[in-house]
């Protein structure tokens, strides 16, 4: 396997395993709102929302990695 390719494998992973977790937290944030713990379900909605922007940025240089390697064959 090449470099370039175990990047785009890592990336491809990173992502995934990440939009994962964010819906893991998601969930359990509206389980922490059924509970009655509106401050720790908030905190953990904005820590999700954080979690998304990462992931457009992985996403973002997934693309560009993927681009560049259009432009080098």
């Amino acid at each position: 396997m090449t470099m370039t390719a175990m990047i785009m494998t890592l990336l491809t992973y990173m992502l995934q395993h990440n939009e994962h977790h964010a819906q893991e937290l998601d969930q359990m944030a509206d389980n922490l709102a059924k509970m009655g713990m509106d401050a720790a379900a908030k905190t953990i909605k904005e820590s999700v929302s954080d979690f998304q922007k990462g992931n457009m940025r992985l996403s973002l240089a997934l693309t560009l990695v993927k681009e560049h390697l259009k432009e080098v064959k």
